[in-house]
C-alpha cells in the first residue's frame, strides 16, 4: 500500500509485467499461504495418508508474462484502467487492487513442501491443462468464465455499477488478443501426490 515502496504495483492488478520487487512480494505471499495450507491439511490427513493436488504451474525459466492465466489477468487490469480513465472509478482504486494468484514452478512448490516438513512428495507429473493453447475457448466463453470467478471480488472493491461495462471491454480485448494467446500463451497443470509424514507433528496454524 506504500507508494514509495519498490513493491508498489501502481496501474496493475497482478504481478504480470511488474518489477522484480512485486514478483518477489507475490512469491513470498505464495510461500506463506502454501505453508498455512499444508499445516491445516496435516491436521486432517491421517499419518501415512495421501493428498492429491492439481494446480496451475509453469516450467522453470518461463517468463511470468507467458502463462495464459496471467495474460488474462493482465487484460482485466488494462480494462480497469480504461474504466478509470473514463472517470467511472478512480485510479487509486485500481492501484490498491491486487489479484492474489501466483503460478509456481514445480521446483517452487517442491521447496515449499520441503520447508513445511509435514508431507513428502510421492509423485509429481505434468497434467493436461483445462485451457490449452490449441483449444482456447472463444472470447465470450472465457469472459463469462472469468466473470463468474471474479465478479464477487470486483464488486466488493469497485462496486457493482462497473461490472457490465468492464466485462464488455474485457470480451473485446480477449477477441483481439486470441491470435497472440494462441501463439505465445502457455499453460501447464501439475499433478502431485503428497504423503503425510508419520514423524512430524504439525504446528497449530
Amino acid at each position: 500500500m506504500n507508494k514509495n515502496s519498490p513493491a508498489w504495483n501502481g496501474g496493475r492488478i497482478h504481478y504480470t509485467n511488474s518489477g522484480d520487487e512485486v514478483i518477489r512480494a507475490y512469491k513470498a505471499q505464495y510461500d506463506e499461504d502454501t505453508d498455512r495450507f499444508l499445516q491445516a491439511r496435516a491436521h486432517e490427513v491421517v499419518l501415512g495418508g495421501l493428498m492429491l493436488l492439481i494446480f496451475s504451474s509453469i516450467p522453470k525459466g518461463t517468463l511470468h508474462s507467458q502463462p495464459l492465466g496471467n495474460i488474462f489477468f493482465n487484460l482485466l487490469g488494462s480494462c480497469l484502467m480504461d474504466v478509470a480513465k473514463k472517470g467511472i472509478i478512480c485510479e487509486e482504486k485500481v492501484d490498491s487492487f491486487n489479484i492474489p494468484y501466483y503460478v509456481p514452478t514445480p521446483e517452487e512448490f517442491q521447496a515449499a513442501v520441503e520447508r513445511n516438513g509435514c508431507f513428502s512428495i510421492e509423485r509429481k507429473e505434468n497434467a493436461r491443462g483445462v485451457f490449452v493453447s490449441k483449444n482456447l475457448p472463444n472470447a465470450h466463453i472465457f469472459a463469462s468464465h472469468l466473470r463468474a470467478g471474479m465478479e464477487g471480488r470486483l464488486k466488493q472493491h469497485f462496486g457493482g455499477d462497473i461490472i457490465d461495462e468492464l466485462f464488455n471491454l474485457y470480451h473485446k480485448k480477449v477477441e483481439e488478443m486470441v491470435p497472440f494467446m494462441l501463439e505465445s500463451g502457455k499453460r501447464m497443470d501439475l499433478f502431485v501426490v503428497l504423503k503425510r509424514k508419520a514423524d512430524i507433528s504439525p504446528l497449530v496454524p
